[in-house]
């Protein structure tokens, strides 16, 4: 999961020029995504992410990678929250701990975003974090690139590989490796053809496939 900070919770930082990076208290670098318009949803995806249609977002920063098992180890520690299933703290030179949390709930990772001093991101912010203003499918545009992403075959890669597969605003893993929660209850587009699949049912996001 990435986390997110936004300026308002810093009013020190809510200047006419905020810092491009910074880095929060649980020690994640994090990255600026810029105050204005973008596009939100595509006309090619799946029924939840139709139609395309513009979205206006204030200034925020956001964890530049997933946060990682190292990390969320640092929380468990701290805080005493239940691990996640099957969870081994590595050592912090295993290999494992660059690795990005995985089976975690929602509520889990709202806990470990209160811990750190931030919160989870919504869907929009999210979308426009991984995608930038200008509606590319992919956060480095709209073709697919196998060495730009960690595609999948049931490994999970370090939370800041694929350098050259970074976001506009610099953020990493933005597609493929780790499905990611959001803060906001799934809720269709206006107009879209998707339905709500339950009440309550919260949104996981990932960039195209």
């Amino acid at each position: 999961m990435h986390v997110l900070l936004l300026m308002g919770l810093l009013p020190s930082l809510a200047a006419a020029h905020p810092p491009a990076s910074l880095r929060s208290e649980d020690g994640a670098a994090m990255v600026l995504v810029p105050a204005g318009d973008f596009v939100m949803g595509s006309m090619s995806g799946p029924p939840e992410e139709r139609p395309p249609h513009r979205r206006t977002l204030p200034v925020f920063h956001i964890d530049r990678t997933e946060v990682s098992v190292a990390q969320y180890g640092r929380f468990l520690a701290a805080t005493g929250h239940p691990a996640p299933p099957g969870w081994i703290h590595p050592s912090p030179s295993a290999p494992s701990a660059s690795l990005p949390v995985t089976n975690i709930r929602w509520t889990d990772a709202m806990h470990y975003a209160i811990w750190a001093g931030k919160r989870l991101p919504t869907e929009a912010e999210w979308e426009k974090a991984a995608r930038g203003a200008d509606g590319r499918r992919f956060p480095w545009g709209d073709t697919d690139a196998a060495a730009f992403r960690n595609r999948g075959g049931g490994k999970h890669c370090p939370v800041d590989n694929y350098s050259e597969g970074a976001s506009p605003c610099g953020g990493l893993n933005f597609s493929g490796n780790a499905w990611e929660w959001t803060a906001d209850w799934f809720e269709p587009y206006p107009a879209s053809p998707a339905r709500t699949p339950m009440p309550g049912s919260c949104t996981t996001t990932r960039a195209p496939p």
